[in-house]
């Protein structure tokens, strides 16, 4: 895995000028860094190692994020995740009933300055892999 300042992170967000807002500080911010629109171009350009951290919307036209997530960590289960949201905690509550194995994921609740995005990413790259 590339040094935490160089981790390659996918954004997955149906909102073209968010995804973009996103991808420009985050590579401010010394990632490396994709942005996507649809999940199925996502899918369609993700490989096993390709990146370290998934940033993916919750809610999509095509498929919501926690499918988007099912199928990409079927690829790479060890990419790690996080996921935003502009609502509240009932997602969380979706995830564990999805993901019952899962350990506790980052979610980040849209809008969020660059700064607070930075920290979450970061706190989440530094947690502990479960997957093997």
């Amino acid at each position: 895995m590339p040094p935490r300042d160089l981790a390659r992170i996918l954004i997955v967000d149906d909102e073209g000028d968010l995804a973009y807002v996103m991808q420009r500080g985050l590579k401010i911010a010394g990632f490396r860094v994709d942005a996507k629109t649809n999940p199925l171009d996502a899918i369609a350009s993700f490989g096993k190692g390709k990146y370290d951290l998934l940033l993916l919307d919750i809610r999509m036209p095509e498929m919501n994020g926690f499918e988007l997530y099912e199928r990409l960590s079927q690829v790479d289960n060890r990419v790690k995740v996080c996921f935003l949201t502009a609502f509240d905690v009932e997602y969380f509550e979706r995830f564990r009933k999805r993901f019952p194995d899962t350990p506790k994921r980052c979610f980040i609740k849209k809008p969020v300055s660059i700064a607070n995005l930075v920290k979450a990413i970061k706190a989440e790259l530094n947690a502990p892999t479960e997957a093997s």
